[in-house]
């Protein structure tokens, strides 16, 4: 269960349609009656989610049915084995059957979703482990100036505060940032000592 730890992240609710196809559509969360028999912990709701997106991501519209199976499939020792206790949990998590044959509904990219899924995982995972992060960007003066600069709890990091002539319009040098990068690793390293973690995230620009 592993990778389910390293992949996931929770998303916002959704509802389910009917055996045909399941849509986006926030619902309040459904309370819990009883004692269920299945008590899943929260990466193990964060999987069902993702693998409800990862079927729409292959336009295969997720019925309860095909959720079960490739939830199965991938990960056998998966605490939910049957079709009742999969539809309580999804119930549970805020799923509802709706209808939306004649409806077009609004969604955001799913591949973008699933992004983000792994990207929240994975900071709440530093936070977790008492990580330093620090949040790269860059900007640009003019034509000719690249900015790059961290930021963190307390703001900017000034040491690390960085301006490139550029040899074209809003072009960085890759050797220069590589060297900057380093410099700057080096820099927070010295600033909080060997045994801290420290993480850098750079943003995904294209």
């Amino acid at each position: 269960m592993k990778q389910l730890k390293e992949d996931q992240e929770e998303f916002v609710r959704f509802t389910c349609s009917s055996s045909t196809s399941l849509s986006l559509t926030p619902a309040p969360p459904a309370k819990r009656s009883g004692h269920p028999k299945v008590q899943l912990r929260n990466f193990e709701q964060d999987t069902i989610r993702l693998t409800f997106h990862l079927l729409l991501k292959d336009k295969i519209h997720p019925t309860v049915e095909n959720l079960l199976s490739t939830l199965l499939s991938q990960y056998p020792e998966f605490p939910i084995q049957s079709i009742t206790s999969l539809c309580r949990e999804m119930k549970a998590l805020g799923f509802k059957y709706r209808n939306t044959k004649k409806a077009k509904v609004l969604m955001d990219s799913v591949t973008f979703q699933a992004q983000r899924t792994v990207y929240f995982r994975k900071v709440d995972q530093l936070r977790s482990n008492n990580s330093i992060l620090h949040y790269h960007n860059e900007t640009w003066l003019s034509q000719r100036l690249a900015i790059s600069a961290l930021l963190g709890l307390n703001g900017f990091h000034l040491r690390s505060f960085d301006i490139f002539k550029c040899d074209e319009v809003h072009s960085m040098d890759s050797n220069h940032f590589v060297v900057w990068m380093d410099s700057t690793a080096s820099t927070l390293r010295s600033e909080h000592g060997k045994t801290t973690k420290i993480a850098i995230i750079i943003d995904n620009a294209k």
